[in-house]
């Protein structure tokens, strides 16, 4: 309990000093020495329904963990080889398909592929955006919770053979279920994977970047990629149109000091000239400048 107290009391110095931050605070607390976050996650043990007179902290927060994606943003934080440890949260989605590599560019012409992707990594969804479409690779020790129960993992990022970022689970904490929330629309894949399909209801139903409102379908083409992330995707009606809107897909927040160590797979492959379709979330209209519009859906390639 001493622990547990002790790394609570450092979650919020550390949040009265940045406040504006919160990633960082966790960041902070998670570089905290390895054996006392893991005592915070022991004494803590399976947690059961929330009470709302004993336990008003999302238990979460409690524990000092932040959410999947975030760990993405703020890699720097919580790296293996440096000795760094964080806890993050999310929903337990299914087994992570083995990837295989490209020869590389200066092995001859019948070098094949390498398999190199661990196969025993499991998705860890955030649950806070993207709709199922911001994940992390995990890799527990056994046994492996089940698919759609939440969980707060305490590790750090490792890289395997085939230079993709994993997060290494020293321990992994019960979280209670989630209150239900009616979607619009089906999950995503996990992986910053682009679907190709219609919308419903097809073009009819979807509005134009210039049009859109919050909870709207909107069809959009990219005239303009970001330099970097959280720029926004320059989008119009129209291949090779004028700019009518920025859109920020989600996911793409800039990391803190841009220090960003995002791999290419954790970024959206959109092209240049290529439509998509997005589930609109807030839409912010500057006086001086084009709407930028918040995409709460990943984007869906027409066919």
């Amino acid at each position: 309990m001493i622990a547990r107290i002790a790394v609570l009391a450092a979650l919020a110095a550390c949040q009265s000093r940045s406040g504006d931050k919160p990633g960082r605070d966790a960041a902070v607390l998670a570089a905290a020495p390895a054996d006392a976050a893991a005592e915070a996650v022991a004494e803590v043990g399976p947690i059961g329904p929330v009470d709302p007179e004993e336990d008003a902290v999302e238990p979460a927060i409690e524990l000092g963990a932040i959410p999947a994606w975030s760990a993405v943003v703020e890699r720097d934080q919580y790296l293996a080889r440096r000795g760094q440890q964080g806890i993050v949260a999310g929903v337990v989605g299914g087994a992570v398909a083995p990837a295989t590599l490209p020869p590389a560019p200066d092995a001859g012409p019948d070098a094949g592929v390498v398999v190199a992707q661990p196969a025993d990594l499991t998705w860890l969804v955030d649950e806070r955006e993207g709709n199922g479409a911001l994940g992390i690779r995990v890799r527990f020790a056994a046994p492996v919770p089940a698919p759609g129960t939440r969980v707060a993992v305490q590790g750090a990022w490792m890289l395997d053979e085939a230079r993709r970022w994993y997060w290494r689970a020293d321990a992994v904490t019960p979280l209670p279920a989630a209150e239900p929330v009616a979607a619009k629309d089906p999950p995503a894949t996990p992986g910053h994977v682009v679907a190709v399909a219609d919308p419903p209801g097809g073009w009819a139903k979807v509005r134009a970047p210039d049009k859109a409102s919050p909870g709207d379908l909107m069809a959009f083409t990219v005239v303009a990629r970001p330099l970097r992330e959280g720029d926004g995707w320059g989008a119009s009606d129209r291949k090779w149109g004028s700019l009518l809107a920025t859109v920020q897909l989600p996911g793409e927040e800039p990391s803190y000091g841009g220090h960003d160590l995002r791999a290419a797979d954790e970024r959206w492959p959109l092209l240049k000239g290529g439509t998509y379709w997005v589930r609109v979330g807030k839409v912010r209209r500057p006086r001086d400048g084009v709407p930028v519009i918040e995409a709460v859906t990943a984007p869906v390639r027409f066919p």
